[in-house]
């Protein structure tokens, strides 16, 4: 059988969808995802911000119903800044917007 997929604009991952698109970013095993969650783990997020030089601070500007955190990663000439609710929740999409775009495809089930 199979799996159903969904379109997600990036900046609307979260939980377990965000930890999946990052893992696919990193070329993980999709399949063998158990104990992968650097939305929320700082020690699995800490080297990819580190290696993708993602910079993340208080969203002054953001939207005040969505988001408090912004995170900025540099891409090709110019940046790419995504928000999120927590600090790590913004880096890891703007680390999967840098590297997977916009949209992403992701598991049905794991929305």
């Amino acid at each position: 059988m199979q799996q159903q997929t969904v379109s997600v604009k990036t900046h609307d991952l979260s939980r377990h969808a965000l930890d999946w698109a990052v893992a696919k970013c990193l070329g993980k095993d999709l399949a063998q995802l158990t104990d992968f969650s650097p939305s929320y783990n700082w020690c699995q997020a800490g080297p990819i911000i580190e290696e993708a030089y993602i910079s993340i601070g208080f969203a002054r500007y953001a939207p005040l119903d969505s988001a408090v955190w912004d995170a900025i990663i540099p891409h090709k000439n110019s940046y790419i800044l995504e928000y999120g609710s927590t600090p790590l929740v913004a880096a890891m999409r703007a680390y999967v917007s840098c590297k997977l775009g916009n949209m992403v495809e992701v598991p049905e089930e794991l929305l």
